[in-house]
């Protein structure tokens, strides 16, 4: 099965474990502060407090509240993430109340000593199914965290970010190619494969998305082996509505704000969004991963760091500079099982 989506908007770029916990803290802390609010405007009665504080003072309650909801939201949104990437440790499927047992007995396997890091790793690799099944587990939660069809997890938050902020989540998983993973300055032991996923999220004004999808049937079959996907999609676009005005602007602005995000730029999206030199007037032609065509392990030491120096600045340079921007975004996924 393939599917096939694409879309024109202004948009910003955003982490998603980010997007999605602070998210999930904004919906679920809504109850309890509404009642906050309301006591503090409407309340009476001699034991009632609130209606004394200061606006000021309120704010900053609700403000370090929302902050440790959003922290401890972060943590679970993380640890699920870093499966999904594959770049977790084994150490980390172990429940925190029972980490020093396991260095207990790890300790007295390898002579009473305390493990090192890749004595550690090696002994947690000896010890099997509990720590792959509680990997795997956080693996396809994650893949449950961010469905948006109807009825999925993160149905609730797209309904949060239309009717509260006039916004949408595009959101889509992404293969890091072999030649960036160098850059990713990943230290982590990676748990069971060498391929790595990323998801690549953004906040965008509501748009046309064109959608596709294929089964087995539109395809045609090749040696009896694999299978050959042939189609093309297009939309018309109406100029008028590429223009982004003031209070579509504050959106952003607003939904940045009060759900604390962060622009964040994957380096796999700076061959996207830095704009590519032009020649003779025209678009020079691009790919995602034309800045990293150096092959890195032949790089000297301080050619690799020189390397990914101007990668991260590059980095910081996209994520300072003016959002949201007007992107072309397409997404494609495939599974297929011969």
């Amino acid at each position: 099965m393939s599917s096939a989506s694409s879309a024109v908007a202004w948009a910003v770029p955003i982490r998603m474990p980010q997007l999605g916990a602070h998210l999930q803290a904004h919906l679920e802390a809504k109850p309890v502060l509404n009642l906050l609010r309301l006591c503090h405007r409407f309340g009476t009665g001699p034991n009632n407090h609130l209606p004394k504080l200061p606006q000021e003072l309120l704010d900053m309650i609700i403000a370090e509240y929302m902050s440790d909801a959003r922290k401890e939201y972060v943590k679970q949104w993380n640890r699920d993430f870093e499966c999904y990437e594959e770049t977790c440790r084994r150490r980390d499927h172990i429940p925190e109340e029972e980490h020093q047992d396991y260095l207990d007995v790890l300790g007295t396997a390898v002579g009473g000593k305390s493990p090192t890091s890749s004595e550690l790793s090696d002994q947690l690799a000896d010890i099997g199914d509990p720590i792959f099944d509680a990997h795997y587990s956080s693996l396809h939660a994650w893949s449950g965290r961010i469905c948006q069809h109807e009825g999925g997890a993160f149905a609730k938050y797209d309904k949060i970010l239309r009717k509260e902020f006039g916004l949408e989540a595009f959101i889509a998983a992404q293969r890091i190619p072999d030649e960036v993973f160098p850059y990713l300055d990943i230290t982590r032991h990676r748990y069971v494969s060498d391929n790595m996923n990323t998801i690549i999220a953004f906040l965008m004004l509501p748009s046309h998305v064109l959608e596709e999808s294929f089964n087995e049937a539109d395809c045609a079959e090749a040696d009896g082996e694999f299978y050959e996907v042939f189609s093309t999609m297009s939309m018309c676009i109406d100029p008028a509505t590429l223009a982004l005005s003031e209070e579509q602007k504050g959106r952003f602005e607003r939904a940045m704000r009060v759900l604390e995000l962060d622009v964040f730029v994957h380096i796999i999206q700076l061959g996207e969004l830095v704009k590519p030199s032009n020649v003779n007037g025209l678009a020079k032609k691009t790919s995602r991963t034309r800045l990293f065509t150096d092959d890195f392990s032949k790089l000297t030491t301080k050619q690799k760091e020189e390397k990914k120096t101007e990668i991260k600045e590059m980095k910081r340079n996209v994520e300072e500079s003016q959002w949201p921007k007007l992107l072309s975004m397409v997404k494609y996924s495939s599974a297929w099982f011969l």
